[in-house]
């Protein structure tokens, strides 16, 4: 297997790892399946099918949405699991997570969103944002009391 696919698979499963860390410590039972294709927005269809499924949790970056310009919020790949999976999917939305607004926004809410966000831009390697994000983050986490926002000893 060459290096850099052995990299990608290294770094996928620890995401997948990560993003479903929420799931255990609830004690949810869940299953990861990685679909490793040239056209992923058909084949994700089709594994959940033969997988299955009872439901689809997956991001959306929505950068699909702003090429094609149309008024959906999702990218490609989300656009088409929505219309075409047999089982419920839902999409996380960063950007609109960011947006939520309420009489009061809770700031220990507001830093777990952050915190994604500074994750999320780091994997990408956007630095700057990563920073501001985890900026955020900590500011909330120390507003709400958080013992996030207090380096580890």
């Amino acid at each position: 297997m060459p290096k850099l696919e052995e990299d990608f698979d290294t770094f996928t499963t620890t995401k997948a790892q990560d993003l479903a860390q929420p799931l255990v410590d609830a004690q949810i039972p869940f299953k990861i399946h990685i679909v490793k294709d040239h056209d992923t927005k058909e084949q994700l269809c089709l594994e959940v099918e033969r997988l299955g499924l009872s439901a689809v949790i997956m991001g959306s970056r929505g950068f699909g949405a702003s090429r094609r310009n149309n008024k959906s919020r999702f990218g490609t790949v989300s656009d088409n699991c929505v219309h075409h999976c047999v089982c419920p999917v839902v999409v996380q939305l960063y950007q609109k997570a960011l947006s939520i607004k309420s009489a009061i926004p809770h700031p220990r809410i507001m830093g777990i969103i952050h915190e994604c966000g500074g994750k999320m831009h780091m994997a990408e390697r956007q630095w700057a944002e990563a920073a501001t994000d985890f900026f955020e983050s900590f500011n909330n986490y120390d507003e709400a009391g958080n013992q996030r926002s207090h380096p580890m000893s």
